[in-house]
């Protein structure tokens, strides 16, 4: 929840264990505002070295609108990857939370990149554990307009008691001192509070520079098996939204494989640029697994208030994953937003739809074969101050329908080769000009690549590309190399870059894609 007036979320994290002693997390984010638009994917690698000794590694690359005047609206985009190695120290008995409980890649203090671990358990049998480390970062890539992030800094946490655990963090860098304290305290075996403070020099998320400081508390408590509450505050200032935002929610699962949610969140906060805004929402959400069938839905509704502009935004997303036997895996997905508000704030009005069905093959009897297909239809109408101010994604909006089908074959245990097609037939229109009309746009893409098998568990991929643009005459080649490491049986994580502007993606209409890209490969 921010301050900005007519704002689109959308995110999804990843939290996968590499063995006994590993684990990976990611998250990626997307929003979409009148003040501020920011794309951005995190990852981090945690090993442990023995009882004592750990390491992390974590990478983060965000593409954001920054504002070359404050009145103004933002009308240049800016990119930067940060990467950062924290090492750090256990003691005796310490407790290994990010076995117990969810893990999430975090920045923290002046965008430094870390991995937070939720919730902890009620400090039984431990002598006061505690853990310190030690942490450097540095951009590893970043657009003229961005200023580095250079950071260093140390920090640690202690359990002072059965209940209460502390952690604390100091740091220096390019954008100045950076520093954040908390406390966690375990109320019984139910229940939970934590209190956070940070203080930093650069939200990570926006345009802001300059002092800015968060207060958050949350308490979650658990009445039975079934169902937990929780609430949340948290409180903002500085050069950013200034405000108070609260939320609060109660999870309930009646059945092994049913589990709902409710949430209600309000605020109030003003920013610099986008002004004033009292905000409302209320979501839910429903995950349901049958025998072969997994359905995940969530709906939402917010209504933003501020001075001359009252708007209300509908949002779903909706998932269908079935296995019908151990060769296939059929996808489905549909994701609708409309928002609307009254006569003088008509251009901030945005509809979005987005239907995909999928499907994956991959032979028991013949596991050298894999097959991906799949079907995209996409409708995005962004508003005009969006588009027209932030350039986002070159000023259209677009009705697309996309095919695409993806095919990789085992060789030899060395040498694995593939190939891509995918075709966008469909409509683009200016959302900068006013009465502009459809006009056709077909697009095809292809694909080669080899991966070959560098040593254990380690591979190296080279993809040559090519996109055309008929409507247009256009044909552009492209290369794209990366190394891959294998994580286990169902997961690679690799790192490469990009020689071509474009993106395999057909509904991605940028031409910025050229740099470094951080990808995470799911198997079965």
């Amino acid at each position: 929840m921010t301050g900005d007036q007519g704002q689109q979320q959308f995110g999804a994290t990843v939290d996968v264990a590499l063995g006994q002693h590993t684990t990976l997390v990611g998250k990626a984010d997307l929003t979409n505002s009148t003040s501020n638009d920011t794309r951005s994917l995190e990852a981090g690698l945690t090993h442990n070295f023995g009882e004592h000794f750990f390491a992390k590694l974590g990478v983060r690359t965000d593409n954001r609108a920054e504002p070359t005047l404050l009145a103004l609206p933002a009308n240049k985009v800016a990119d930067r990857t940060d990467g950062a190695v924290t090492i750090g120290y256990r003691s005796s008995g310490h407790i290994d939370r990010a076995s117990e409980a969810a893990s999430t890649v975090a920045t923290g203090p002046d965008g430094q990149l870390r991995q937070d671990v939720a919730g902890a358990g009620d400090g039984k049998d431990v002598a006061h554990p505690w853990s310190i480390y030690a942490f450097g970062q540095t951009t590893l890539k970043g657009s003229a307009s961005r200023r580095d992030n250079k950071r260093y800094g140390v920090g640690g946490d202690v359990q002072i008691d059965q209940r209460t655990r502390l952690n604390a963090e100091v740091s220096e860098g390019t954008s100045g001192i950076g520093a954040s304290a908390g406390v966690e305290y375990a109320v019984n075996e139910r229940g939970s509070m934590s209190l956070n403070y940070a203080l930093t020099a650069e939200n990570p998320d926006g345009y802001n520079t300059g002092r800015l400081g968060r207060v958050s508390a949350t308490s979650r408590y658990r009445f039975t098996d079934a169902v937990s509450v929780f609430a949340e505050g948290r409180y903002d200032h500085g050069n950013g939204p200034t405000g108070l935002t609260q939320g609060y929610g109660v999870d309930f699962a009646p059945a092994k494989d049913l589990s709902l949610g409710l949430r209600y969140d309000r605020g109030s906060l003003s920013d610099p640029v986008s002004g004033g805004v009292r905000r409302q929402a209320i979501g839910a959400t429903v995950d349901y697994t049958q025998g072969i069938a997994r359905l995940s839905s969530a709906l939402e509704y917010r209504t933003d208030r501020s001075v001359g502009s009252n708007r209300s935004a509908w949002a779903t997303r909706n998932s269908l994953t079935l296995k019908p036997n151990e060769d296939w895996r059929v996808y489905g997905k549909a994701n609708l937003s409309f928002t609307k508000g009254e006569q003088q704030s008509e251009g901030l009005n945005a509809n979005y739809y987005e239907f995909v069905t999928a499907a994956a093959y991959r032979p028991v009897a013949n596991d050298r074969l894999n097959v991906l297909a799949k079907f995209t239809y996409l409708y995005d109408r962004p508003t005009q101050d969006q588009v027209g101010g932030f350039n986002y994604n070159n000023g259209f909006a677009q009705r697309s329908r996309v095919v695409a089908i993806d095919a990789t074959y085992q060789l030899t245990p060395m040498l694995a080769i593939g190939g891509k097609f995918a075709q966008r037939v469909g409509q683009l229109r200016s959302t900068t000009e006013a009465g502009a009309q459809w006009f056709s746009s077909k697009a095809d893409f292809f694909a080669v690549r080899a991966d070959l098998r560098v040593v254990k568990e380690w591979d190296a991929l080279v993809e040559l590309r090519r996109l055309s643009v008929r409507e247009t005459k256009d044909a552009r080649l492209g290369l794209l190399a990366g190394v891959y490491r294998h994580l286990g049986n169902h997961v690679k994580l690799g790192v490469g870059y990009n020689f071509s502007d474009y993106s395999d993606d057909l509904t991605n209409l940028s031409n910025k894609e050229r740099g470094f890209f951080f990808n995470i490969v799911g198997k079965y």
